[in-house]
């Protein structure tokens, strides 16, 4: 049988190991709750980080996205004017050839023009009265100042009419020419009547 004493002992004893007990479970939820505080804290600064790489890829992505835009609208410009450029060179090709038949249409008429003329004034020609000057453009008759002009005179000679009016008859056979006369002086001065109306032959040029 125990006395008063020995059940106030056992009582503290007891009361004693429940605190030790408690302390040690606070300590220890303590401890858990430290740990659980920086684990949240390491959880919110990841969170964070995320959210600023998150922010960073978004605006990479817009910055991507305008860029894509720009390439996409200069794509666009340069297949414009790829195709204008290209309709250009067509349309200079085309007028290329254009001008080639052009050119290989008149060769071939200025071609026929000779031949018809040389055959037309074969004669004059072996006689180096009429001489021809065949031009990309032109057909030049030049028929000898001896032969239509004496010297210092202005007057024709009577024999030239009838080179004159071959001339005429071979012309008249292509009219679809234009014709230009052009005529030249010499130096030697005018005789007789004709010193009077032209004094030098720069007068005689000038009409």
């Amino acid at each position: 049988r125990r006395g008063p004493e020995e059940g106030i002992g056992v009582g503290h004893a007891r009361h004693a190991e429940a605190a030790q007990a408690l302390t040690a479970v606070r300590t220890q939820l303590e401890a858990q709750g430290a740990q659980a505080a920086q684990e949240l804290e390491r959880v919110q600064t990841q969170y964070t980080q995320a959210m600023q790489q998150r922010d960073a890829v978004q605006v990479q992505l817009s910055h991507l996205a305008d860029a894509v835009q720009q390439h996409e609208q200069t794509l666009v410009s340069q297949r414009e004017a790829l195709q204008r450029a290209t309709a250009a060179a067509e349309a200079a090709q085309q007028q290329v050839h254009a001008q080639a038949d052009q050119d290989a249409k008149r060769t071939a008429g200025l071609q026929a023009l000779q031949q018809h003329v040389s055959q037309g004034l074969a004669t004059a020609i072996a006689q180096n009265v009429v001489t021809l000057q065949p031009a990309p453009d032109r057909l030049t008759l030049r028929v000898s100042s001896d032969t239509l002009f004496r010297p210092g005179t202005v007057a024709l000679r009577p024999e030239s009419r009838d080179i004159l009016e071959q001339i005429v008859a071979v012309l008249h056979t292509v009219p679809d020419y234009l014709y230009r006369v052009d005529g030249h002086t010499d130096d030697v001065p005018m005789t007789g009547a004709a010193r009077a109306r032209f004094p030098s032959n720069w007068e005689l040029s000038a009409v």
